[in-house]
């Protein structure tokens, strides 16, 4: 019998082999660039002209941990002592990986396997509001995208500077699955640059990067990849796979969600009352290199990231307003605030507070000095006043994340 639909039960997201949890919402699109090409005395289109394919992949995820983090910044989420903080600086974000497996309609096999490699981040935002669940939601832009029969498996090596062949895991993915000639390997990236594949005599002759050797279930590259180089490898395996439904099981349980009650936001002056949301956005400005004689993207560059948000409170006494213009509490020796009373270097900082323990500090967002770069007042009959203070980084400044408390 033919399936007549999928749900979104049936899809899960690994990114660098980790499966990510409470993901909410996982989109993938693609556009092929393209130029009509005409001439003089002819009114039709002499032809088409593609360029180099522009893949967007959007993630969002209830804010309960620091995986994704975890990845960025090419660390192991699973680690006995993974990191505890993350400089959200262009040059801290690595590439990422994308796996995704979508499960037959009924039982855990793996249906078919959506991947994406090299995937260069561009935008984080983080929403966090009084009624809502905490969300974390990521862009992601890369050149790639391929659909495989039944599994595709990711699989990790380190270079030690001298090895050039790498054995694949047969005995969890039965091999590579011969798609063309010289296709075996779908991706293969070394320290964010992707390696391609060709014959052996292409690899001898540096034409090409490495080869896949089908007998012995080796890549062998040219060149030795560095000595700690991080060698990522994904390609289509004979063996189907399995994902159970219980994603994570028997490792760290993380809440089901954080809602606005678990997330106190403190600035200089001391921790704002009243606040009914929070917002703050990472824009990573990206530039896409390309280079003649190559059809592929050879990179995808970001730039100083741009960092703004927005903070509401229910209008009351000023209070926010004296917060934000004199660094203390409302006070009557300061009974006017004009709007060149802002103080231009004020910490932020965002906590994320285990549900079931306040006491427990599960993720801290921490930035030393933004400034207000705007503001309104929203009045409505029937609704509460609100005050929104719209702010921005100032000059060196960046945002840290921390796994548990800002120390």
């Amino acid at each position: 019998m033919s399936i007549i639909r999928l749900k979104s039960d049936r899809i899960l997201m690994a990114a660098n082999g980790t499966i990510i949890d409470r993901l909410q919402s996982l989109g993938s699109t693609t556009d092929f660039p393209s130029e009509d090409i005409k001439e003089l005395g002819n009114v039709s289109v002499v032809s088409v002209v593609k360029d180099v394919p522009d893949v967007t992949i959007d993630t969002e995820a209830f804010d309960v941990n620091c995986e994704l983090l975890t990845l960025l910044h090419g660390g192991d989420p699973h680690a006995a002592t993974p990191p505890t903080s993350f400089e959200m600086t262009a040059e801290n974000i690595k590439k990422v990986n994308f796996i995704f497996p979508i499960r037959e309609e009924t039982g855990d096999l793996a249906l078919k396997t959506g991947v994406i490699y090299a995937a260069q981040l561009t935008a984080l935002n983080y929403r966090y509001s009084v009624d809502g669940n905490a969300t974390e939601s990521m862009t992601f832009m890369s050149d790639n995208k391929h659909w495989v029969y039944q599994s595709a498996a990711y699989e990790q090596f380190i270079g030690d500077g001298t090895t050039v062949t790498f054995e694949l895991d047969t005995a969890t993915y039965g091999g590579a699955r011969n798609y063309g000639t010289n296709k075996n390997i779908i991706g293969c990236v070394v320290d964010g640059v992707i390696k391609y594949e060709g014959s052996q005599a292409e690899r001898i002759a540096g034409t090409k990067d490495f080869d896949y050797v089908a007998g012995t279930d080796d890549i062998v590259f040219g060149t030795a990849p560095a000595s700690g180089a991080v060698i990522d490898v994904i390609y289509p395996c004979l063996t189907q796979q399995t994902f159970a439904s219980t994603v994570h099981e028997g490792e760290t349980v993380y809440p089901g969600a954080i809602k606005g009650k678990n997330i106190p936001v403190v600035i200089t002056a001391g921790k704002l009352d009243r606040v009914q949301s929070i917002n703050i956005s990472i824009s990573y400005p990206s530039t896409n290199i390309l280079e003649m004689g190559n059809a592929n993207k050879v990179a995808v560059v970001i730039d100083t990231p741009e960092i703004t948000g927005d903070i509401s409170v229910l209008d009351r006494d000023g209070d926010a307003f004296a917060k934000f213009c004199a660094g203390t509490a409302l006070d009557a020796s300061t009974p006017v605030f004009g709007l060149d009373d802002f103080d231009t270097a004020i910490s932020l900082e965002v906590k994320l507070l285990d549900p079931d323990d306040n006491s427990t500090v599960l993720k801290t967002l921490y930035i030393p000095s933004i400034e207000i770069v705007g503001e309104s007042h929203t009045s409505k009959v029937g609704d509460n006043l609100t005050q929104t203070f719209n702010f921005k980084i100032t000059a060196n400044s960046n945002m840290t994340i921390y796994r548990g408390s800002k120390p």
